[in-house]
Parts: C-alpha cells; sequence; structure tokens
C-alpha cells in the first residue's frame, strides 16, 4: 500500500477512479426497504486519512440473494489523485438504521488503475488506427508506388484491379544496380528520394519488388540504400522472394529484408515467400514467376501487407 501512484494525473484526470461496492443484505432487509439506501463511500490515504467522500441516497432493489453491485466512479483533482491509496465502503444504511462497513485495500485501487490504462491505451489504439486510415485509406493507392522487375510486371493486371489507383514502374531484367531502378539523392545532405525513373518521390507508399534477377540477392546495405534515400517520412515495402533456382540469393535477399524491417519503423515486410514455399509448383512456372492464374493471388498478397495498419 505504499507504492506511488502508476498513473498520471494527466493520464486519468478524463477518466476516474472506480470502485465496485458488493453489499449483502438478508432477504427480510430486502423486503422491508425497497428504495431509500444511504451508501458512503470514501476514498483514503496511506495513513487512513479520507481524500475524498462522496455520500448518496440510492434506490436499490436487491437480488434474490440480497446482494447487488454498486458501480461508482469518482472524479479526482490532482492532488487527491496523488493521495489516494484505497478506497472504502465507510456504511450502506438501511431505513431501518442497519449497517455495514466493508473495506477494499490497494489491490481494488490498483484493478482501478490498471482499467484506466487498459481504457486509455485502447483510446489511444483507435486513434492511432483512424490516422492511419485518413493516411492510407482502405481500397485507395492512388498514393502507392510499386517498383520491381518482370514478376511484377506480369501481374500489372492483377495488382491494377487489386489495387484501385496503384502507380507500377515494374521492368524485365531489372536488378538493384541497373535496369531502371535509380535512386539519387538532390544533395549529398538531403536524405531524401530525388528521382525513381520518372517518379517524383511524391507518393506515401512504397513497396519494392526486386532482388530476382540478382545472382548474389539484395544485401542488407542495398536495401538500407533504398530506405535512406526514400527518406523516413515514407511508409517502404519489401517483397520476399522466391526463386527455386537460387536459394543462395533467396536467401540472403529475405535476410536482408527481415534485418532492415526490424532496424526501420516505417519499413514492412510483405511475405511473398512465406506464401509460395513448399508449393512452388503450383505458384510459380518457371521457379521464379508467378503462373497466370496465381498472378492475382501475387497481387492479394501484397494488398494485404499494405492493408495492415503499422
Amino acid at each position: 500500500m505504499s507504492s506511488a501512484p502508476s498513473l498520471s494525473f494527466e493520464e486519468a484526470e478524463d477518466a476516474a477512479i472506480v470502485a465496485l461496492v458488493r453489499v449483502g443484505f438478508s432477504s427480510k432487509a430486502n423486503e422491508a426497504v425497497q428504495a431509500g439506501n444511504y451508501l458512503t463511500v470514501e476514498l483514503l490515504d496511506e495513513s487512513g486519512g479520507v481524500v475524498k467522500r462522496l455520500a448518496e441516497r440510492y434506490p436499490m432493489a436487491f437480488g434474490p440473494h440480497g446482494t447487488q453491485i454498486v458501480e461508482r466512479r469518482f472524479p479526482l483533482s490532482r492532488a487527491e489523485f496523488a493521495r489516494l491509496r484505497s478506497i472504502q465502503v465507510a456504511s450502506v444504511c438501511l431505513c431501518g438504521g442497519s449497517s455495514a462497513r466493508k473495506a477494499f485495500s490497494a489491490r481494488t485501487v490498483s484493478e482501478a488503475r490498471r482499467s484506466l490504462r487498459a481504457e486509455q491505451a485502447e483510446r489511444a489504439e483507435q486513434e492511432r488506427i483512424a490516422a492511419w486510415r485518413a493516411r492510407f485509406p482502405v481500397d485507395d493507392y492512388s498514393n502507392t508506388l510499386l517498383i520491381g522487375d518482370s514478376l511484377m510486371q506480369n501481374a500489372t493486371s492483377a495488382l491494377q484491379m487489386t489495387l484501385p489507383g496503384v502507380d507500377i514502374n515494374a521492368d524485365a531484367g531489372r536488378t538493384l544496380e541497373k535496369g531502371g531502378l535509380v535512386f539519387e539523392r538532390e544533395s549529398p545532405d538531403a536524405g531524401v528520394l530525388d528521382h525513381v525513373r520518372s517518379d517524383d518521390g511524391s507518393h506515401e507508399r512504397y513497396v519494392i519488388g526486386t532482388g530476382n534477377n540478382d545472382a548474389g540477392g539484395m544485401s542488407l546495405e542495398a536495401a538500407e540504400e533504398i530506405v535512406s534515400c526514400l527518406g523516413p517520412d515514407k511508409e517502404i515495402y519489401f517483397i520476399t522472394e522466391i526463386v527455386v533456382g537460387n536459394p543462395y540469393g533467396t536467401e540472403i535477399t529475405n535476410a536482408a529484408i527481415d534485418d532492415v524491417v526490424s532496424r526501420y519503423s516505417n519499413v514492412h515486410k510483405i511475405d511473398w515467400h512465406g506464401l509460395v514455399a513448399g508449393r512452388e509448383s503450383e505458384y510459380l512456372s518457371d521457379g521464379t514467376h508467378a503462373r497466370p492464374a496465381r498472378e492475382p493471388d501475387y497481387a492479394a498478397c501484397i494488398k494485404e501487407g499494405l492493408d495492415v495498419v503499422y
């Protein structure tokens, strides 16, 4: 009971401490009194001093076992909240003068604080989701650019149907070093994307689906260079690869993706490898490219990754 409050006043000032008071009465008392009970609840500090007292007249109709749960919420000032250590039902009086007294330990207060923290966390999470959805509405991908090689190029029609408004920049044979992926900085210290082919860096989300044509895969250094050029204000997604004929390159690329995702909060993974692995003959026509019938699955995999709220 001597520990300091675990919730700040700022966190609690729009909420309240909740006391759940379970009071028992005999069925005879219940029959005698249909209304007019008095309930006094005291909030106590560590030494037992009264921080706040609430006394009200309650219309109570008790259940078959003579028990009722009364929930009271207590708005507190900053000073009151700092002193609070326990809750006590000082008295519950029937009209006939019967009374009961029940003390609530610091555990009750702790539970109340946990409840408040949970409520505030839920409220913050809902606000975060709303802010993300305002930035990235579902089924509107006009602020998203896909950059890739022939795997992505072949699936252009499926991608356009699955991701309305999306921009696609995909070429066959593209590697990290040449063939259209051109990352430049406006100046050495600008740290922003200046030019990705004809794109001016105005998109909010970038999906990178390349590395299939790089024999050695995509290194962590190459992935970090892409992240650095795009900048911290963009949401960046790397698509994991699967190339049956190049397991070494596949492993290097996917390990680099996992590593860069773990290092940057604005970098995310779209797991095409996870969907296809173990079912390569079903999904891939040549060990690399999706079968035409599976191109919608490739597009759906990207959509699923984009629709996650981060």
